[in-house]
């Protein structure tokens, strides 16, 4: 079947599925801005005043997210692919193939209520059983127990989000080469119930001590999280002499390999790893070991992602894990050549508008930064790129996927269980073979909707591209309002690593020209999380690439509303953020919704 015909079969499949735009309600031929103004009108409340309460203005009527439309849309088409291509019969070794193994496992699991058994496969050591696994009348031997070897061994299956981060990024000081760089996450969303405990099989008693001790643990983490940015280089030498912190096992293990004593990685915020490694390692160790087993399960079940009961779970998963077959799939079996086409002529134009603005504030200088770090800025912002969909530039995609997943090693009566430990083993490993190896335009999997690669590129999820919030035949000021946001916001990410002194909060204030901040002072290693100020400086910048004379996109006033193209830009903007702006400090906002008369 040639491409013309795969594409008319999967418009009809995602047809016959109710595959429309806006939940089904639209037919996909509607004209793109009824469609927005339809949704944007059912969420205003014209009788509120803009200028006292824009969230109310904005949403007061009702608060359909965009992002739920938009993940919603993505897993329906999704699910009509995978829907597709199960129980076929796909060439031995094909990314078909495996993306329906692993589909069919992940549904049959659920059709027979089977439990994932991640923590019967991967034990906290070798020889070392969970603590729910001791035999009666046992204790657990947590004098054998070791987090930090635990850590790294759940690693290897992508969990970056335990007691510390290890990640690798490109090293600032030479843009060539990627470095080891060790922080504290941010835990987040935990919840230690007592049911849960008993499900995993401990008694009531132990569950009961276990649930209080471990919201104990959780709350001492976060208040210790004290979210400095300040990075110095050590070797794992000068780390033990000088720190106590002993992370050369820890690396052999996730790395699989040897390190020497004198290699040298980047740790962000020492004091706080010193504080961590005290406060675990004289903690109960069994409570620590229940710790990082609760984390692996919600990381492996994606529990922050998706409900467990969610229709679209299956998808999910798939659609995760393996990141770049789904991404070929998508290009050749749903998107038509003319999508395609016109996302990767938009979205680059829409980022470069959005540069200049910011290059414009940079060369300001209205903090008086040196000059190295303002030429670094610039360089870094002039060698921005793009990526659409997460695939390589410069290879055939389908022979980048096959090579991928070459070496993955599938059997016959692998269950789902088996089949998502390997694919989560093989993206690690993928990821963690860049280190001895120069920094390439080659994708990684990406873990946001859009997100900064390697070499400076940001990259855009077909999922953020999917209407309601991009649509390519819609009004150039529906493209800017909300995508800009995220393009701004992710820009201002790149811009403050462009030189390893410049942080966070001056590549704000170097962008804050209406001074939203005021004299607000933070310290420079502190990433600041005021975001509603922010969205704020993000939104301006947006406005004037959009706005600014000579920008060459449509500004005409449109003919399917009478509110003004710069209304239709604040309110459609405001329709995909939470919280109640204080717009008023943007004085264009201000002439436009004539608040200096009416507030």
């Amino acid at each position: 079947m040639d491409r013309r015909s795969r594409t008319i079969l999967w418009l009809g499949c995602l047809l016959l599925l109710g595959i429309f735009a806006e939940a089904g309600k639209k037919p996909l031929l509607i004209n793109p801005n009824e469609l927005v103004m339809d949704r944007m009108l059912r969420q205003m409340n014209e009788t509120a005043n803009p200028c006292l309460d824009f969230e109310n203005y904005a949403n007061g009527r009702s608060y359909n997210h965009y992002y739920s439309s938009m993940f919603d849309n993505m897993r329906r088409k999704n699910h009509a692919l995978f829907e597709y291509l199960k129980n076929r019969a796909h060439e031995s070794g094909s990314v078909e193939e495996l993306v329906s193994k692993m589909y069919n496992a992940c549904q049959s699991d659920e059709k027979g209520n089977k439990k994932a058994n991640y923590l019967e496969l991967v034990q906290p050591d070798i020889n070392l059983p969970w603590p729910q696994n001791t035999p009666d009348g046992s204790q657990w031997p947590e004098e054998r127990f070791q987090w930090l070897v635990t850590l790294a061994r759940l690693r290897r299956y992508g969990m970056e989000d335990g007691f510390l981060k290890m990640s690798l990024k490109v090293d600032p000081r030479d843009r060539s080469k990627y470095t080891v760089v060790i922080q504290k996450p941010i835990l987040v969303g935990i919840i230690f119930a007592e049911e849960w405990l008993l499900e995993m099989g401990f008694n009531r008693s132990k569950a009961n001590f276990l649930s209080e001790d471990l919201e104990k643990l959780a709350k001492t983490l976060n208040d210790q999280n004290e979210n400095r940015t300040l990075r110095k280089r050590y070797t794992l030498q000068e780390l033990e002499s000088q720190h106590g912190i002993f992370l050369k096992k820890y690396l052999e293990i996730v790395f699989d390999r040897h390190f020497s004593p004198s290699f040298q990685l980047q740790i962000v915020d020492v004091d706080s790893l010193v504080k961590l490694n005290q406060l675990i390692s004289n903690y109960n160790q069994e409570t620590v070991a229940v710790f990082l087993m609760k984390q692996f399960t919600d990381f492996m079940s994606l529990k922050r992602t998706v409900n467990a009961d969610s229709p679209y779970r299956c998808d999910v998963i798939v659609r995760s894990t393996m990141e770049f077959a789904t991404n070929l799939l998508y290009e050749e079996e749903v998107l038509s050549a003319k999508e395609l086409g016109e996302y990767q002529s938009q979205v680059p134009k829409l980022v470069e508008a959005i540069i200049k603005p910011i290059i414009k504030r940079v060369e300001a200088n209205r903090l008086g930064l040196p000059s190295p770090n303002i030429l670094a800025a610039k360089q870094i912002l002039s060698e921005i790129s793009t990526n659409v969909g997460n695939m390589p530039k410069d290879k055939d995609h389908r022979r980048f996927v096959t090579d991928y997943y070459a070496d993955l090693d599938l059997e016959s009566d692998d269950d789902f269980t088996i089949i998502h430990l390997k694919m989560c083993q093989l993206n690690t490993r993928r990821e963690l073979e860049k280190l001895d190896n120069p920094v390439s335009a080659d994708p990684t999997p990406l873990k946001q909707i859009i997100g900064v690669g390697y070499l400076n590129t940001i990259i855009f999820s077909y999922t953020v591209l999917s209407e309601p919030f991009f649509m390519t035949r819609a009004h150039d000021v529906f493209k800017f309002s909300q995508l800009g946001s995220l393009v701004a916001l992710t820009l201002i990410d790149v811009l403050a690593s462009s030189d390893p002194d410049y942080c966070f909060f001056n590549a704000v204030k170097t962008l804050d020209d209406l001074d939203i901040y005021g004299e607000m002072q933070v310290d420079c290693n502190t990433k600041i999380i005021e975001f509603q100020k922010l969205y704020q400086v993000s939104l301006n910048l947006v406005h004037e690439a959009y706005f600014s004379p000579g920008s060459g996109f449509y500004q005409s006033q449109p003919t399917f509303t009478n509110m003004s193209v710069k209304q239709l830009f604040y309110v459609h903007a405001a329709q995909h953020v939470a919280g109640n702006f204080r717009m008023t400090k943007i004085p264009d906002f201000v002439e436009v919704f004539n608040c200096s008369s009416s507030s």
